[in-house]
C-alpha cells in the first residue's frame, strides 16, 4: 500500500475562490458520508464531506453516482479524485456547493485517519480573503460572525444566576439526534443528558488570559463534547448540572480536536452568544441513557491494547494508595496523584491513577465497582491507566456488569490471588513471566523493536561492576536528581539549594547467566537495593572506610539467583545500535516452588 496520499491541499479552497469547474482532478479524502432521499419515491443522493489535508467541505453527489458507488462505496477514511464538478451557488445561504458528477475512489491507498488538521472553509475565499478571517457576514458553514458594520446579535443566554427555563416539550425547531450534527447545519436542537462536567481552566495565550469548561452531552443516538470559552463560562457553567437533560440549539459544529477528548464523534460543540439551553422535563427524559460505555473485555485484555490508547474500563477497588503530590518537570507546580489498585474476573489487577481532586477526594472505597471512561493507557513499568481531564468516573454504576462483579468479589474475588501489570519491585505476586532463557533474549533480538520489550529470566548473578555503582543525589524527597560537588557542600539544580550531604542512590551494572549463556543488566535503586542488600548510602560508606569489608560483600552478593523482570530498549552508543536491558524487579528464586515446578514438568513428559 502506498504510504504518501497525494492530496490535492488547497484544492477546495481554489475552486470557491475562482468559481472554476477546470481545475479537476481534485484528491480529497472522505470524512463523512451521509445518504439522503430515496423516500416515497425521492431520488437518492449522497451528502459527503471531504478535506483536501487544508480544508474540509460539504459535497453533493449527482444521482447518477449512486449506481456506481453501490459497486465501490464510499467510506470514512476512503481517499477519492474528484474528476468531474459543476458548482452550485446558494444565495439563501451565501455559500457555493460542489456538485460531484465523476469521481474515482482510490482503493491503493485503503481507509486512512484523519489527514493532516483541515479547518472549515469560509465563503469570503471568494473575496481573496483568508478562510478563517474574522470579518462580518455567515460563513461557508451558516456560522454568524460579528464585524463593526454588524453588531453582535444580542446574548440569548441566561444570565449566570437566572435557573434555565423548564421545557415540557420541543421548542420551536424538530430534535435532531447528535449522530445528526455536521458543520453544515445551523438549525438544529437536540435533547441530551450531561454526563461528564469539567472544572472551569484558566489558560493563558498570546491573546491574552481567559477561562474554558467542557461538558459531554448524550443521546440514544452518540455523544458530543462542548466547550465553553470566557463569557460562555458565566452563562452555562453553573446551569449545566451532570445527570439533567436540556435542549441545546445555537452551538457551533467544529470538526473534534482529539487530542482533547476521548468521545467516539468527529464533530464537538462551542458554546456562543447566540446558544440557548433549556432544561427539560418530560417524562421522555428517562430514556436518555445515563452513561454509554465501551469496555474492554477485561483487565487482562489491557495488556495487548497499544500504550496511549482510550479505553473504558469496569472493576472493583482492591487497593487504595495514599496520595501523593509530585512536582512537575516542565513547569515546577506541585500537582496530587493516586494510585488505585483495581481486579476484575480475568484475576489481573491493573494501577489506575487519579489526578488533582480526584486524587485528593478518591469518590470510591476499597470494594467499591468503578466504571472509568476515557481512561488512557500507558506502559510505565508495565500496562497502566490514567484518568485524563476528559475521563469520567463513576462508582457502583446501575449497570449489569456491574452487579455482576460485585457479586463475583464478594463470594471468591477478595481472597483471589491477581496477576499484575505492573514491573515495580514489590509487585510480583502471580506475574505472568513471559520467561526468557539468555540465549532466547539474543535469538529473538528483543529489545531491537520501536517500542519496550518486556519479559522475565530467571539467573545467577556473576560479576557487579563496582567502579561506578551509585551516584550523590539530592536528599529532598522525590527529587532524587544528581548534585554537584562545591566543596564542602553539595549544590541541586533543580532545588535550587545547597545541602551538606547528598543521598546516593544506585546506578548499577551486573552480569547474570543461565544454562545457555549471559546478559548485562542495569538497575536503579529500588533493584540496587535488593540485589546489594543494603542502601546506596551504606555501601558507599561501607567503600570509604573499610574497602576490603566493601570487596567481601560484593562477592557475597555474586552467585545469588533472582528472578529479573526486564524492560529492553533499542540504544545507540559509539554509533553502534543495541538492546539496552534494564532490570525493573528482582525476586530471589523460591527453590521450593521451583523444584514443585519442575516435579510437575517432569511428571507431564512421563504421561
Amino acid at each position: 500500500m502506498t504510504s504518501e496520499v497525494p492530496l490535492s491541499a488547497g484544492r477546495l479552497r481554489e475552486i470557491i475562490r475562482t468559481n472554476s469547474t477546470e481545475l479537476a482532478p481534485v484528491v480529497v479524502q472522505v470524512l463523512q458520508v451521509k445518504t439522503i432521499g430515496g423516500d416515497n419515491g425521492t431520488p437518492r443522493r449522497l451528502r459527503v464531506i471531504v478535506s483536501d489535508g487544508e480544508n474540509y467541505m460539504q459535497v453533493m453527489f449527482q444521482t447518477h453516482l449512486s449506481e456506481k458507488l453501490e459497486q465501490q462505496p464510499l467510506e470514512r477514511g476512503s481517499i477519492i479524485a474528484i474528476t468531474s464538478y459543476v458548482i452550485s451557488s446558494l444565495a439563501s445561504k451565501q455559500r457555493s456547493l460542489i456538485i460531484v458528477s465523476d469521481l474515482d475512489v482510490l482503493t491503493q491507498y485503503g481507509l486512512r485517519e484523519k489527514l493532516g488538521s483541515p479547518g472549515a472553509l469560509a465563503p469570503d475565499v471568494a473575496d481573496g480573503n483568508s478562510a478563517g478571517q474574522a470579518t462580518g457576514g455567515t460563513t461557508f458553514y451558516g456560522e454568524t460572525r460579528n464585524s463593526p458594520a454588524a453588531p453582535a446579535a444580542p446574548v440569548s443566554a441566561p444570565a449566570p444566576s437566572k435557573k434555565p427555563d423548564v421545557s415540557n416539550a420541543p421548542l420551536s425547531k424538530p430534535v435532531n439526534t447528535i449522530d445528526e450534527l455536521s458543520p453544515y447545519q445551523n438549525k438544529w436542537m437536540i435533547k441530551a443528558r450531561v454526563t461528564a462536567k469539567s472544572a472551569i481552566r484558566e489558560y493563558h495565550n498570546a491573546r491574552g488570559a481567559g477561562k474554558l469548561f467542557n461538558v459531554n452531552f448524550l443521546d440514544e443516538k452518540g455523544e458530543i463534547r462542548a466547550t465553553g470559552f470566557n463569557k460562555a463560562v458565566d452563562n452555562f457553567y453553573d446551569l449545566l448540572v451532570v445527570g439533567q437533560v436540556y435542549y441545546v440549539s445555537g452551538c457551533r459544529v467544529t470538526m473534534a480536536k482529539k487530542q482533547f477528548s476521548n468521545l467516539a464523534n468527529e464533530y464537538e460543540l462551542m458554546f456562543e452568544d447566540s446558544s440557548v439551553i433549556e432544561l427539560c422535563a418530560d417524562a421522555g427524559s428517562a430514556a436518555i441513557p445515563q452513561v454509554r460505555f465501551n469496555f474492554v473485555e477485561s483487565l487482562g485484555k489491557v495488556a495487548a491494547v497499544d500504550k496511549d490508547s482510550i479505553v473504558d474500563v469496569v472493576a472493583v477497588v482492591k487497593e487504595i494508595r495514599d496520595a501523593q503530590q509530585i512536582v512537575a518537570k516542565s513547569t515546577g507546580r506541585p500537582f496530587d496523584k493516586r494510585d488505585v489498585v483495581v481486579v476484575d474476573e480475568s484475576n489481573y489487577s491493573i494501577v489506575l491513577t487519579a489526578w488533582g481532586a480526584s486524587a485528593v477526594d478518591f469518590p470510591a472505597k476499597v470494594g467499591d465497582v468503578i466504571a472509568a471512561k476515557g481512561a488512557k493507557v500507558g506502559d510505565f513499568n508495565g500496562r497502566s491507566l490514567s484518568l485524563l481531564q476528559s475521563s469520567t468516573l463513576t462508582v457502583n454504576p446501575d449497570i449489569p456488569e456491574s452487579f455482576k462483579l460485585r457479586g463475583w468479589y464478594q463470594s471468591s474475588g477478595q481472597s483471589a490471588e491477581f496477576m499484575t501489570m505492573q514491573t515495580t519491585a514489590g509487585a510480583m505476586t502471580g506475574r505472568p513471566e513471559n520467561l526468557k532463557t539468555m540465549q532466547q533474549v539474543k535469538d529473538e533480538q528483543i529489545g531491537m523493536n520501536d517500542t519496550p520489550d518486556y519479559f522475565s529470566v530467571k539467573g545467577t548473578i556473576t560479576n557487579i561492576t563496582t567502579d561506578t555503582f551509585a551516584y550523590p543525589a539530592c536528599p529532598k524527597e522525590g527529587c532524587n536528581k544528581k548534585v554537584i560537588d562545591e566543596g564542602g557542600s553539595w549544590r541541586c539544580e533543580k532545588c535550587n539549594a545547597s545541602y551538606p550531604e547528598p543521598s546516593y542512590r544506585y546506578v548499577l551494572r551486573f552480569n547474570i547467566s543461565d544454562h545457555t549463556g549471559q546478559l548485562w543488566l542495569s538497575c536503579f535503586d529500588d533493584v540496587g537495593r535488593i540485589v546489594m542488600d543494603m542502601p546506596a548510602d551504606d555501601l558507599h560508606a561501607l567503600r570509604d572506610s573499610d574497602h576490603l569489608a566493601f570487596q567481601r560483600h560484593v562477592e557475597k552478593r555474586s552467585a545469588l539467583m533472582y528472578t529479573f523482570r526486564v524492560r529492553s530498549k533499542v540504544d545507540v552508543y559509539n554509533n553502534v545500535t543495541r538492546a539496552r536491558h534494564s532490570a525493573m524487579s528482582a525476586t530471589p528464586l523460591d527453590f521450593e516452588k521451583e523444584s514443585k515446578t519442575l516435579i510437575d514438568a517432569l511428571s507431564a513428559m512421563s504421561v
